[in-house]
């Protein structure tokens, strides 16, 4: 069998496997479902009532209850539903106002009653395997209407086998306050929410629309199934494809690592920065690719929490039992994940655009001059320096969003979180001190990627190389031996860029004494002109190098000095050529050196 073939049916034993395991869940999380359904439809039905009992309700557990002015309000709810809300007026200590009930023992009698009309929901299987279910009310005949009990607004219920009516709840004038309607109006509006909502609980507690709904429930389980299948797919693609482009920054890291040995060796800071430059370049598109396929993947991870997490939604929602779950996952968890994924996708984007300005950057500045190479290392520089800040700054506001859906005192956490703070900087001051001196660095722009410094540390102790990395807390330079040397912002004192702007060769050369002295200057400022005019140095050099003369004189000879103004990380090649001919022409002039 060929390696392909080898390949192909390693890749179909894995999907098989995975499809295997997709089924078992999707059939699990149903089976699961259904169970829970009838479990809760029992425990549900085992917690009504067969009649009125007043209960109360300490002071300190009143959930749910707003109040407003001299009255309170609670929902009454069906299924997990609100329909309305109802008032009562305020209870100041309910252990002491025995005369006046609580509107969430009101609330709570009302839920019971309307509990009552749908029954002891039972659900069984027939000799004949069918799911049968039967309600206390019966669907087709029950009627929900307003009336008059002990001259107070009531509205009742009654069906043909409960013929005498039955009350549900009875209006009041903290009602008629609350919606700012007669009674009348308010029982109107009551009476079509009541009746609406126990029609629809009894017909969803039905054989036929029961069977209807287990057969949807099987319906999006195989549609979340076959949608696992393909994201599973596509997710496949998306790794093979990362892990090619990971396999690619690997050998580009190899092949640039070998040409900056080269060129640490030819000691060319010009073409160091140049090859940092395009290593740059380079490894940003890749990194921009690999960045597309982890937005590719975020999307797909959350693709599968919309498909399982909707779907499981929906399959609670079809059945009466469960659907206040779906209330409750809807009003916190759901929340709590809508702001990660908010926040999640800002931070992506966020890193996206960075990555579309480092590309429009560095398409036309890489073959720019000097000091354009520069600003360009030093924007990606910025750019990967703000990545790491603002993914900071977006989970702090996450974690203050959260906070604040919680329902935590949001004021009083950032208070004691910001005493937190002042205390862990005390135990981390030297950390601190990295963060600002970074900060600093780049922000009054001392040096960046690319460039040729000499560091003095706390210490006086000098340190000089190209820097090949810095962020807010460390700077590493390599130096001319090849190490890497990392070293703290806050314990650098001076800095001393060998790069910026441009650069300078101080060249000095002692003649003998005897020698021609204004022959020797000649020798040297005729070096300098042809040195100037060649086409392949004109282009390293600034302006005209400047001969100053004779710089001091010795016992042992007379010191003329030369200033070469070159471009930046020029000064170097510059000077070992300048070098070279001066020798050779006071050499061919027969004038001694020292």
């Amino acid at each position: 069998m060929s390696g392909n073939a080898l390949l192909d049916s390693s890749c179909w034993r894995m999907l098989k496997g995975r499809l295997v395991k997709a089924i078992a869940v999707s059939l699990l999380s149903f089976g699961l479902t259904i169970m829970l359904s009838i479990t809760w439809a029992s425990a549900t039905s085992a917690q009504v009532p067969p009649t009125l009992k007043p209960t109360t309700s300490p002071q300190s557990e009143r959930t749910g209850v707003e109040h407003l002015g001299n009255i309170e309000v609670a929902p009454i709810k069906l299924d997990g539903q609100t329909l309305f809300k109802v008032a009562s007026p305020t209870v100041l200590n309910g252990d002491e106002q025995v005369d006046q009930i609580p509107v969430e023992v009101r609330a709570n009698r009302i839920e019971e009653n309307l509990n009552r009309i749908i029954g002891n929901n039972a659900i069984r299987l027939s000799s004949s395997y069918r799911i049968e279910t039967s309600t206390a009310y019966d669907l087709e005949t029950l009627k929900v209407y307003v009336g008059r009990l002990n001259n107070t607004t009531t509205i009742f219920a009654r069906d043909d086998t409960h013929p005498l009516p039955f009350p549900l709840l009875t209006v009041t004038q903290s009602d008629a306050e609350y919606w700012g309607m007669p009674i009348d109006q308010v029982a109107t509006f009551m009476q079509e929410k009541v009746e609406q909502h126990l029609h629809q609980a009894l017909e969803e507690r039905t054989t036929i629309h029961l069977s209807l709904q287990i057969f949807k429930a099987v319906l999006v389980t195989l549609g979340i199934l076959i949608g696992s299948v393909v994201l599973c797919l596509f997710g496949k693609l998306l790794r093979q494809r990362d892990k090619l482009l990971k396999v690619q920054q690997a050998n580009e890291a190899k092949e640039t690592s070998a040409i900056s040995s080269q060129l640490l060796d030819e000691n060319d800071p010009a073409l160091q920065r140049l090859n940092a430059l395009q290593r740059q370049k380079y490894q940003s598109t890749l990194e921009r690719q690999r960045s597309l396929i982890s937005l590719l993947n975020w999307f797909l991870i959350w693709a599968y929490l919309i498909l399982w997490i909707g779907g499981i939604l929906f399959i609670f929602s079809l059945f009466p039992w469960t659907k206040p779950l779906v209330w409750i996952i809807l009003s916190l968890p759901i929340k709590l994940l809508g702001i990660c994924f908010v926040i999640g996708l800002i931070n992506l984007l966020i890193d996206a655009l960075l990555n579309m300005l480092e590309k429009a950057w560095n398409g036309h500045q890489i073959v720019g001059s000097e000091d354009e190479q520069r600003k360009s290392l030093r924007l990606t520089t910025t750019i990967n320096v703000l990545k790491d800040s603002k993914m900071v700054a977006i989970y702090l506001i996450a974690v203050i969003w959260g906070i604040s859906v919680l329902g935590a005192p949001v004021a009083s956490i950032l208070a004691a979180s910001g005493l937190l703070v002042v205390a862990l900087s005390f135990s981390f001051q030297n950390l601190v001190k990295d963060l600002i001196t970074g900060f600093l660095i780049l922000w009054e722009d001392q040096f960046a990627i690319g460039d040729t410094i000499a560091i003095q540390n706390l210490s006086d102790h000098l340190v000089s190389g190209l820097v090949e990395n810095m962020n807010l807390r460390i700077t590493q330079l390599r130096d001319l031996k090849g190490c890497l040397i990392t070293i703290p912002n806050s314990t650098i004192t001076q800095v001393q860029n060998m790069t910026r702007g441009w650069s300078q060769v101080d060249f000095s050369i002692e003649i003998a004494h005897g020698a021609d002295i204004d022959q020797a200057i000649a020798v040297i400022q005729n070096a300098t002109q042809q040195m100037f005019v060649e086409e392949d140095w004109s282009d390293s050099m600034v302006t005209l190098p400047h001969v100053l003369g004779i710089d001091s004189i010795s016992q042992s000879g007379l010191v003329i000095r030369v200033l070469l103004r070159t471009k930046p990380a020029q000064q170097w090649k510059v000077e070992r050529e300048f070098r070279r001919r001066v020798l050779v022409a006071l050499s061919e002039q027969s004038i001694a050196i020292v």
